[in-house]
């Protein structure tokens, strides 16, 4: 019994002190405005307790364009009650009509090969007209391409 509660101790300690290693040196950062991925998720919170708006929005990264890399597929949010207006809404929506996003992945490498993360909203492009709450998304390749 005396080993194990050393050992507690000792693990204790340690991960007393990874807070201090993660808050002096930044492990991420946001990049995603810079990117191109310019979204912001609604989730329609009108003060109701509506289970969905308290659940993550949904997205997937998939090769809508066939050209080998990952695109970004994020699902949008609206108010769930129809009697409700959007100025009940807690959180005022993002600009702009509240649709589901595609973005294209369009990245390159600079001229010292490092890559140039940029991305392209092709959501008019693509057709995609998705405007119901959303809360995931399935992908699948139906003929093995």
């Amino acid at each position: 019994m005396k080993a194990r509660s050393q050992g507690s101790t000792g693990l204790f300690l340690m991960l007393l002190s990874l807070p201090q290693l993660v808050v002096g040196d930044a492990f991420f950062s946001d990049e995603a405005e810079t990117s191109g991925l310019d979204f912001e998720h609604f989730n329609g919170m009108t003060g109701d307790l509506h289970l969905p708006e308290v659940m993550g929005a949904g997205g997937a990264l998939v090769d809508y364009d066939n050209d080998g890399d990952l695109d970004v597929y994020l699902v949008q949010g609206k108010l769930l009650d129809k009697k409700k207006k959007i100025a009940d809404a807690i959180f005022p929506p993002p600009p702009g009509e509240l649709r589901d996003k595609l973005f294209r992945n369009d990245t390159s490498n600079s001229d010292n090969g490092t890559p140039v993360i940029k991305f392209t909203d092709v959501t008019d492009a693509s057709g995609l007209n998705a405007t119901g709450y959303g809360m995931g998304v399935a992908v699948g390749d139906i003929n093995d391409d």
